[in-house]
Formats: structure tokens, sequence, C-alpha cells
């Protein structure tokens, strides 16, 4: 539950499992497993409990990330050059080349109107926060400041998106106005990763590094209102709403 509460497991591995992302219509998961020594990415049907192989190309398998209508992921591979986004037509398996160049890209999250894609790329030499138009293809930088800002996630209402910002030695969630191009900070001095916004927009949730354990936590938009989720052993990471 989104307070900590009741943890059901719904995959184990001795393996590696990362990158879970749960379809639109909350019946299906799409997630990153090492089951077989390297990466691949695969859904996992909620209801009937069985699993489908999406991508286990050569290289790199990973990052999948949902159309708002169901119908297509996003995915990550390296089996033609260094990482890019690809798009996969799940009905027919057609598998499109996104993003190009010599650069590495990475962890793509669609826009709500499904028109385009935020990603990391270091095509400027360091890890920043890029759009890319998918009916023109035009490729816009967002983060104009800091060395490293990575993990990009478009709002509910597309106005936004929340990102991972290094400052000093913090990795700190901020959240960028695509509409203002004004940039805030949600936390400060803070070792966060993977933010993720609640379906209603209200809140954030992340992983935050303390006293050595991965965390989950949650955030209000004011930045005002924090909580730690319960967690009594282990490590929590890569949080995906349903």
């Amino acid at each position: 539950n989104f307070d900590g509460s009741d943890p059901q497991t719904v995959l184990s591995s001795s393996q590696p499992i990362m990158s879970p992302a749960w379809s639109p219509d909350r019946k299906t998961l799409a997630y990153v497993s090492f089951q077989t020594g390297v990466p691949a990415i695969y859904t996992f049907d909620l209801i009937h409990e069985t699993r489908r192989l999406i991508a286990s190309y050569a290289g790199i398998n990973g990052a999948p990330a949902w159309s708002p209508d169901g119908k297509k992921l996003a995915i990550v591979l390296s089996k033609s050059s260094n990482a890019k986004i690809y798009q996969l037509d799940l009905s027919n398996g057609r598998l499109t080349q996104l993003t190009f160049g010599w650069a590495s890209d990475t962890k793509p999250s669609w826009s709500p109107d499904g028109a385009s894609l935020v990603f990391t790329s270091n095509r400027s030499g360091i890890p920043q926060i890029y759009q890319l138009n998918l009916a023109s293809k035009q490729v816009t930088k967002l983060s104009l400041r800091g060395i490293y800002n990575v993990d990009p996630a478009f709002s509910p209402d597309g106005q936004s998106v929340v990102f991972i910002h290094q400052r000093a030695t913090a990795y700190d969630v901020v959240i960028k106005n695509l509409n203002t191009k004004k940039m805030r900070y949600l936390t400060r001095g803070q070792m966060a990763d993977s933010p993720r916004f609640s379906p209603n927009g209200g809140e954030v949730i992340y992983s935050v590094l303390i006293n050595g354990q991965s965390r989950l936590a949650l955030i209000t938009l004011s930045g005002n209102v924090q909580e730690l989720l319960p967690a009594k052993s282990g490590d929590r990471v890569e949080p995906a709403w349903s």
C-alpha cells in the first residue's frame, strides 16, 4: 500500500529484479530480470500470474515504460550501439528506434498525452534531462542547472517533470514546471533516487539512503510534509505507483 503497509511479494528471484512499471490498467507489470545472468525485459500478468519475455537482445535491455494507452513500451537497448531508446508495439512486436547518435540515452518516461518522452542522456557530456517530441523527433534539453540530472518522470497533468539533481554531495528531488521553466527543490541535502508522482499529482515517492539503508519516502509538492515509509529489513528501491 502507498503508506508502506501490507507488503506482498509479487516476484522473487535469486538474481536482481529491477525497474518495475505498472501498466495503465494496473493488471500487468513490466520489469527487468537477470535470472539468466544477463538483463531481459518481461511483463507479468498479475491476474493470471503469467509472464512474457519482451526483449532479450545482446547488451542492455532495460528501463521499460508504458505508453498511456498501454499498447507500447519505451525500452532501452544497446543491441547495435550505445544505449538507445526504442518503442516496442506490444501487439505485433514492431521495434522502432527513437533516439540516435553517440550518446547513451536511458530512463524514458511518457507524457500523459503520449506525444513525448523525457529521458536521461549524456549527449552534452554529462547526464542531463531531455524531452523528445515523438511527432517531430525534436529533442529539447530540460535541465539547465547542475552537472548531474537524471531519472525524470512526468506529472499526471503533463505540466511538470520531477527528477534527481546533484548539488555538492547531495542528490535531491527537484521539480521543473515546463511552462514557467522554473525548477525548485522538494528535498534538501538528501541521497535520493527514483522519484515518481502519485496518480493525483499531489505527492512524490522516492528512494532515499539513510544510515546505509534505502528507504521509501513520500513528500508533498510543497515540500512541507515528508514521511518515511516503514521498513523492517532490507532495502526499498525503485518505487512505481499503480
